[in-house]
């Protein structure tokens, strides 16, 4: 049985924004690097982020869910906040279902520089607790901006906290 490309972050500083590339499937196994990524940018002051889902396969929950705690983070502050670029007509479906795209800039199309040096990030590893209660926290996250939300992932949230609760 052939693994899940797992998502790769290529990042870089654009025009006073922080851009990021996701390249391949984004999913609970990678959302931790890019949200710690964020977190470290936002505390560093940056208030404009691209990130860019033209090569991104797919997306799931947990990664959305990271998408709107960076969303959240740049609430009440000066900068435009979050636009998220050329992403696959499957990818905004996606979006639009959770209701992000109510919170995010979108823009079809968008070029970068060809010489535009890009960083990976390296994947960063959250012990078992700390990975439960990221999970949790994104999914409780994606329920606060869309009630609708509750339905999809309220039996996921109480069984996070099953699992949270059975592992102290």
């Amino acid at each position: 049985m052939s693994q899940v490309a797992r998502a790769t972050y290529r990042v870089s500083s654009i025009d006073g924004a922080i851009y990021i590339r996701v390249e391949g499937m984004a999913s609970m196994a990678t959302a931790s690097t890019l949200k710690s990524f964020a977190d470290r940018m936002v505390r560093e002051g940056h208030r404009r982020f691209i990130v860019d889902l033209g090569p991104c396969t797919g997306m799931d929950s947990t990664f959305m869910g990271t998408l709107m705690s960076l969303v959240q983070q740049l609430e009440g502050t000066d900068g435009p906040g979050v636009l998220i670029a050329n992403a696959s007509a499957d990818c905004l479906a996606l979006l639009e279902n959770i209701g992000l795209t109510r919170f995010v800039r979108l823009a079809e199309r968008l070029s970068v520089p060809a010489d535009l040096e890009l960083q990976t990030l390296e994947p960063g590893d959250l012990s078992g607790p700390q990975r439960l209660r990221f999970i949790k926290e994104v999914h409780e996250n994606l329920v606060r901006i869309d009630r609708r939300n509750q339905e999809r992932f309220g039996a996921f949230i109480r069984a996070l906290d099953r699992e949270f609760s059975a592992s102290r």
